[in-house]
């Protein structure tokens, strides 16, 4: 697979995958963090997120990575599960076939869309990674 990323703006950084003839991008509708997406073009369809902060809240992204039949987005977001915000790492999930919604319900989107926080676990203690730096594939 080829891969791009691109900083037209300090602190935001697009990627792009392209996979099995679909070109997948991360991008911000605006210059901050407040309208992130995910998008996917092919021959065949256009898909994206929705600019809703269910799906991503002020995110900023680190890195796409296919693995198997899914794409993986690694990011951090602002999270308010807390007495104040704070950035926490996630990852998102999308299926490489994701066939999107239908006219009726999410039109255009991916219907796939999962997102996860990132945490680990020790027997000493629980840390949470607040800002993932870089992911790296094995394959």
């Amino acid at each position: 697979p080829l891969q791009f990323a691109a900083a037209a703006h300090p602190g935001l950084t697009s990627l792009a995958e392209v996979h099995d003839s679909a070109f997948y991008y991360t991008s911000y509708v605006t210059n901050d963090t407040s309208h992130p997406i995910l998008g996917m073009y092919s021959q065949h369809k256009q898909l994206t997120t929705k600019l809703d902060d269910k799906w991503f809240n002020n995110a900023q992204f680190v890195s796409l990575l296919p693995i198997d039949r899914h794409l993986y987005v690694f990011y951090k977001e602002l999270t308010f599960d807390y007495p104040s915000p704070i950035l926490t790492s996630r990852v998102a999930r999308v299926c490489l076939t994701d066939p999107g919604g239908n006219k009726l319900l999410l039109h255009k989107h991916f219907r796939t869309f999962t997102k996860a926080t990132i945490t680990c676990t020790s027997p000493a203690r629980w840390l949470e990674f607040q800002t993932i730096p870089i992911t790296l594939s094995t394959e």
